[in-house]
């Protein structure tokens, strides 16, 4: 469900989430303001440290898109993934997700290679990660 709101997210969660966590209910903000968002690629070598505001406005300013980066976990054929119990998490791999609109998928996974493909070796702000699209996130 998409919920649309004239104030900023986080006055919003403050505000509702007792009631929510009550019905057993949460919020999590989009990575991306816009309904046709989808995942492109995930960061390899990305780390929970990295500050994913930051990141997001580099790739926004160097592709000159719309680009929101969202920490959430890879799904692999690795057999400790596999268990169906989700309160399991300190199994879960994680990475840095990168969000754009739709119609634009193509266009800025082609402008994130110059600094991420795999023989990339200048990285805008320093830091090595190479992109891995999220169809091949099933066979790490």
């Amino acid at each position: 469900m998409i919920l649309a709101q004239s104030i900023p997210f986080s006055l919003l969660d403050e505000q509702a989430k007792y009631s929510l966590g009550n019905q057993s209910f949460s919020l999590w903000p989009k990575a991306l303001d816009n309904e046709t968002a989808t995942d492109i690629d995930w960061l390899l070598y990305s780390t929970r440290k990295q500050d994913e505001e930051r990141i997001a406005a580099l790739l926004s300013s160097i592709t000159n898109e719309n680009i929101g980066i969202k920490w959430k976990p890879i799904h692999t054929t690795n057999g400790s993934n596999r268990k169906k119990d989700p309160s399991h998490t300190s199994e879960k791999i994680y990475a840095l997700h990168i969000d754009c609109t739709s119609d634009k998928m193509q266009d800025i996974r082609k402008k994130l290679a110059i600094w991420y493909d795999s023989l990339s070796m200048a990285f805008p702000d320093g830091t090595k990660m190479r992109l891995v699209p999220v169809f091949l996130q099933f066979y790490l």
